[in-house]
Parts: C-alpha cells; structure tokens; sequence
C-alpha cells in the first residue's frame, strides 16, 4: 500500500507540473503577442494604413491641379496625363470639377493607372478661405483597386505663416483587386501647405500631415493611428508615391503599437517600422 501511495504522490507532482508549465507558456505568449507576429502580419497594418492615406491625398492633389488649369486656362498638366478628361460645371449649385480617366485605364505621371471618376462638388470660388469641397468617386480604380467613400475638404485661412491650410475627413474603402481583401478607413487629418503656397502651381507643392485615422486591414484586423511627427509629402513628379518624412503610430486591436517612420526626405517607397525591439524595413505600394 506504502508503494501505490507514493507512486500515486509521484503522479500527482507530475501532473501539477504540467499544469503550471502550462500556465507560464500561456502568460508568456500573452506577454510577447499575438503582438509580434511574422513580419508579413506585424507590417501589412502599415501598408494598408499608408496605402489608404496616400490614395485619397490623391485625389485632392489631381483636384487642385485641375482647378487651377481650369483657371488659368492651361491645357498642360504634370500630375494628370492627357488620357484624363477634365470638366467643369459653373452653372450648378454647387459648382463640379470632374476628372474623368475612362473605362481602359489612363497612366498617370507617378506611373498608376486610373480609371472611372473623381469628382468634386463645391460653393464659391475653388481656393476660397472657408470653402468646402466635397470628394466623392465614380467606379473609381487605382491600379485595378476600387476606391470608395467621401473626402471633405475645408480650405482654412492661411495662417501666420502665410501657408495654405485645410481641414480633411474621411471614410472611405478600397477593395484590392484579384479577391485581396477591402481596406475601410476613416481619418481626420489637418494639411499645411509648407512649401509652394505662394504660386499657383501645384508641382512645386510639399505639405504637412498631421492628425488621426482608423480602419480595418485588408485581412480584416482592426486597428487606430496617430501622427506624432508630421508626415511630409512632395507632389512633385517621380516623388510623390509615398511620405517622405514623419512618424506615425499604429497600433492594432490588443496588438503592440507599431511605430512607422517615412525616412529623411528622400524620395523612396521605404519606411521602417518598430514593434518593441524589432525593426523591420518595408517597401509601401
């Protein structure tokens, strides 16, 4: 009987260490995420956020160009390509600018193919302090991804600076062509102006962001951001992809915050990105 009860002991402290293994291995993965994962899932929130800012920075940009040849009378563009048909309705109240790229894709001069419509609807004159413009989208594809969704624009008075400032929202969606998924992103965002403000040309434009933004990744993960230092952008040609400049912080649902910077300036398709102690280096669309 002595023999059978400490086998039976023995068993016991066999079992209770199994439990409490199993107990720290699950306080460990709770500790160190489902918050870092491979590379692929710690950086596609990146892609997808960034990818969905620049898309609809976008179509202010190519609005802004238009509407100031319109003004102008310049038949000439250097964002827009000659494939893209632009119209304007100063008879209606609201006012509409139309940029109408066609069914069969129209080449841009950062090298993406459009196709369908943006337009914008407004009151008073386009570059007006207070003015605001409503972005809306008419089968709509950037590179064969379908944009959706509403951009207010809110031209501000310059300020002390004597800059252009805008006040911007956002909720929209973009549906990634062969079955990848849907992006949907709301955002808030301020833009300043800081270079170019005093021509009317928009090439020579480079400008500030800063503000907040929240969606869902294309693979379905929810997730907020912030902009803790200003992302830059150059709207000059062959530049003007992707943020050059600035830091913003993205942090999934009950994952660690993830911490992107664009770079220094230069001119690349690059940013990196900190997830506690690890660094990952990643090409944006």
């Amino acid at each position: 009987m002595k023999k059978l009860f400490l086998l039976k002991q023995k068993w016991a402290i066999v079992a209770l260490s199994l439990v409490v293994s199993i107990v720290f291995i699950s306080c460990d993965q709770d500790n160190n995420d489902t918050k870092i994962d491979d590379e692929t899932t710690t950086t596609s929130v990146v892609k997808d956020d960034t990818y969905a800012s620049e898309t609809f920075q976008d179509a202010s940009d190519l609005l802004d160009e238009t509407s100031v040849n319109l003004k102008t009378a310049t038949t000439s563009y250097c964002l827009l390509s000659d494939c893209a048909i632009v119209t304007e309705d100063l008879v209606s109240n609201p006012r509409v600018i139309t940029i109408d790229f066609g069914t069969t894709g129209c080449t841009g001069a950062d090298g993406k193919s459009r196709k369908g419509k943006i337009i914008a609807t407004y009151g008073g004159d386009y570059w007006d302090d207070g003015t605001v413009k409503t972005i809306t989208f008419e089968n709509y594809y950037v590179d064969d991804n379908k944009v959706e969704g509403t951009k207010i624009v809110t031209a501000g008075a310059r300020n002390e600076a004597d800059n252009r400032f805008y006040t911007e929202s956002v909720s929209g969606s973009i549906e990634l062509a062969e079955n990848g998924g849907t992006i949907l992103w709301e955002a808030t965002h301020s833009r300043e102006v800081v270079e170019g403000s005093s021509t009317p040309l928009i090439y020579d434009d480079v400008y500030q962001l800063t503000g907040n933004s929240s969606g869902t990744t294309a693979d379905g993960e929810e997730y907020s951001s912030s902009i803790t230092s200003a992302l830059v952008r150059k709207v000059e040609p062959g530049c003007r992809h992707n943020y050059v400049q600035g830091i913003i912080e993205i942090t999934p649902i009950g994952k660690t915050t993830r911490v992107v910077d664009y770079g220094d300036g230069t001119c690349d398709r690059k940013a990196t990105v900190t997830v506690d102690d690890n660094v990952y280096e990643v090409y944006l669309r």
